[in-house]
């Protein structure tokens, strides 16, 4: 726990004021007891703070977690969507990239697939 100057002055006045009093001194036990209950109250804010960032942490990575799988290939391919890939593996991004006769293979949420290009109709045009 930390204290502003204005909270250390104070207890540095109270303390002070306790050794000029000789109280301290009359009473060390007193003195001791005071410390440990202080420390004890630190020692439970300080439990309470460490366990307030870890549950803020462990909530943060449990969406970062969620949104990382919403962006997986196999989420995606859940969604419908579909990897389009030539004889050699490479990816095919688009339409442009295929040609009459070509043969893909299609990988799809619950397996793959292979095919050979019939038709292509890019956008724009009308046939």
């Amino acid at each position: 726990m930390e204290m502003n100057a204005s909270d250390r002055l104070s207890y540095s006045r109270s303390a002070l004021d306790m050794l000029l009093s000789g109280a301290a001194m009359a009473n060390p036990k007193h003195s001791l007891e005071i410390r440990r209950e202080r420390l004890a109250s630190a020692g439970r804010e300080a439990d309470t703070r460490m366990k307030t960032a870890l549950l803020s942490a462990q909530q943060s990575l449990s969406a970062m977690r969620e949104k990382l799988h919403a962006l997986s290939p196999a989420a995606v391919m859940d969604r419908g969507y579909s990897i389009f890939g030539d004889k050699h593996g490479e990816l095919i991004a688009g339409a442009g990239d295929l040609e009459i006769g070509q043969d893909i293979g299609v990988i799809m949420s619950g397996g793959r697939a292979k095919a050979t290009v019939r038709q292509i109709s890019l956008n724009g045009d009308r046939s």
